[in-house]
C-alpha cells in the first residue's frame, strides 16, 4: 500500500525543485550556455562584414541571400580525406585480414602521415565558396543590386572576390525587390503567391547569363500581378512588346496594325534525342508604312524565353 505521506512530500520536493530551476534559468545560471555558430552562419557573417566595409563609402549595404556553402579542396586533400575513411573502416575489417591487420593499419598510419606532410609542404588548405546577392543604396533614387562569388580562408577570411551580376534601380524597382526578397503578398491567394515566388527563385537559381535582365523583368511581372491580381502571359509579353516599340524611332511613328494572332505562340524545338521541348514563346506586331512609291506592311516578331523575358527581336 503506497505512503500517502510519502507522495505528498515527493510532490512538494518536484514542485520546489522545477521552481527553483525556472529561477535559476530565469536569473542567467545558463546564460553563458551558447550555440556555437555553424560553419556556414559564420562563412555569411564574415561575407557580410567584408562586404559592408568594403562598400560603406560608396552607399548603405544591405545582403539578401545567400548561395549554398560549398568546400573546395586540392586533389592531395581529397586523397587524405579517402586515406582517412579507409583507417576508420579497418579496424571493422578483423574478419577479412586476420592477422595482418595491424600491419595493415600501422601502413595505412604512416600513408596517411606522409600524405599531412605533402599537404604542409605544398601550403595546401581547403576553401570555403558562396555567392551573395546585395545591395548598395547610393541615394533616393538609385540603387545597385550586385551578385558575388567569395572564395574564404578555413579561418574565414576572404581570399578572393569575382562580380557575377549588377543591376541599377530606380526607387520604385528597388522597392518591388525588396518585397520580392521579403516574398511578401502579390495576391489575396496564398497558395498562388507561393507558386509565383517558387517560380520567381528558380528562374533565378538557374540563370547564370542574363540573370540581371531576369530581375528587373521579374519586378515587371510583379506589377503586373499586383495590378491585374494574377498573371496573364498574353497581355504580359504585348505590354512588353508595347513598350520597346514606343521607346524605338524607327517604329513609334509606324501605323500599327495590332498583333498577329493576339496571343503568344509556343515555341517548340525537337532536341537532338527526338523529344519536342516548349523553349519560349513568340508574339508577332503588324504594321505600316509608305515609302515613296507604296504602303507597305511589314512585321516585327519579340521572341521570349520562358520566363517571359525578351530576348530577342526580328523582322
Amino acid at each position: 500500500m503506497y505512503n500517502k505521506f510519502l507522495i505528498a512530500r515527493l510532490f512538494l520536493f518536484w514542485l520546489v525543485l522545477l521552481s527553483t530551476t525556472s529561477c535559476l534559468m530565469h536569473h542567467g545560471m545558463y546564460d553563458d550556455i551558447e550555440e556555437k555558430p555553424t560553419k556556414n552562419q559564420q562563412v555569411q557573417q564574415s561575407v557580410s562584414e567584408y562586404t559592408k566595409n568594403r562598400v560603406k563609402e560608396r552607399g548603405q549595404y544591405k545582403g539578401f541571400l545567400f548561395g549554398e556553402l560549398f568546400v573546395s579542396k586540392a586533389r592531395e586533400i581529397q586523397e587524405l580525406d579517402q586515406l582517412i575513411e579507409i583507417r576508420n573502416q579497418l579496424p571493422t575489417m578483423e574478419e577479412h585480414y586476420g592477422k595482418r591487420l595491424d600491419s595493415i593499419i600501422a601502413v595505412q598510419d604512416n600513408l596517411i602521415l606522409a600524405k599531412k606532410e605533402e599537404i604542409k609542404e605544398k601550403n595546401l588548405y581547403p576553401l570555403y565558396e558562396i555567392s551573395h546577392l546585395f545591395s548598395v543604396s547610393l541615394h533616393e533614387n538609385q540603387y545597385e543590386i550586385y551578385e558575388f562569388d567569395y572564395s574564404l580562408f578555413p579561418n574565414y577570411t576572404i581570399k578572393d572576390v569575382k562580380q557575377l551580376m549588377l543591376v541599377l534601380l530606380n526607387a520604385e524597382q528597388y522597392q518591388l525587390f525588396v518585397h520580392l526578397m521579403a516574398q511578401k503578398p502579390l495576391t489575396d491567394n496564398y497558395e498562388r503567391d507561393v507558386a509565383y515566388y517558387t517560380q520567381f527563385f528558380t528562374a533565378l537559381d538557374n540563370e547564370k547569363t542574363y540573370k540581371a535582365e531576369l530581375i528587373v523583368n521579374i519586378l515587371k511581372v510583379m506589377q503586373h500581378i499586383i495590378k491585374y491580381g494574377e498573371f496573364d502571359q498574353h497581355v504580359f509579353c504585348r505590354s512588353i512588346a508595347e513598350e520597346w516599340m514606343k521607346s524605338n524611332q524607327d517604329f513609334s511613328n509606324y501605323k500599327s496594325l495590332g498583333f498577329n494572332p493576339k496571343e503568344i505562340q509556343p515555341r517548340i524545338v525537337k532536341f537532338d534525342d527526338g523529344v519536342e521541348r516548349l523553349i519560349g514563346y513568340n508574339l508577332s506586331h503588324q504594321f505600316q508604312y509608305k515609302s515613296e512609291q507604296e504602303t507597305i506592311v511589314s512585321e516585327l516578331n519579340f521572341e521570349f524565353d520562358l520566363n517571359f523575358l525578351l530576348i530577342r527581336i526580328y523582322p
